[in-house]
């Protein structure tokens, strides 16, 4: 059988989020020959000891499926998860816009990104279509509305998932 389904030949888009402090993280961030990135690190620029620690983590602390695939990935790449959110989206009197992630980076847990960006150019078709039933300081107000709350919201479900308590979670523990 030939395909991306094939035995041998599928592929996973697999997400391990970990948390660091500011040293930590500029210490995951530095490649090999010394350069230091803010960001992200591509494939093939982790070092091997970071690579290394991060396959012995995932050994001691993942599920053993979880933990087979962090062992079988040869290139990972590191990505550091940010949170922003403009203020503004028209300049140049409507000139200039900004859309999608440009407005609010929304974190990847929620895979709302594309749906922002989606939102914001259905609006521009109501302010630049054949028909306007917007204008350009009513869609800046309705996009910021919602990317605002996107933003708050997915910031608000990582941190609950990572640091806090769900209000529906019971004190007690399940008992197999």
């Amino acid at each position: 059988m030939k395909g991306t389904l094939a035995l041998g030949n599928r592929l996973v888009n697999f997400v391990w989020y970990r948390n660091y402090d500011k040293d930590e993280k500029q210490d995951l961030l530095t490649e090999a020959s010394g350069v230091p990135h803010s960001y992200s690190l591509g494939v093939g620029r982790i070092r091997p000891e970071v690579k290394s620690k991060l396959r012995e983590e995932a050994a001691a602390i993942l599920p053993p499926p979880l933990a087979e695939l962090v062992q079988k990935v040869e290139t990972p790449f590191i990505q550091a998860v940010t949170d922003s959110l403009a203020t503004k989206s028209v300049f140049m009197h409507g000139k200039v816009l900004l859309v999608g992630d440009a407005v609010a980076g929304l974190r990847p847990h929620v895979a709302a990104g594309t749906a922002q960006g989606a939102l914001h150019a259905l609006l521009l078709k109501r302010v630049f279509g054949n028909n306007p039933s917007m204008n350009i300081d009513e869609w800046e107000k309705t996009t910021l509305q919602w990317s605002t709350f996107a933003q708050k919201t997915s910031a608000s479900m990582g941190d609950l998932s990572q640091f806090g308590h769900h209000p529906e979670a019971e004190d007690t523990p399940i008992e197999a």
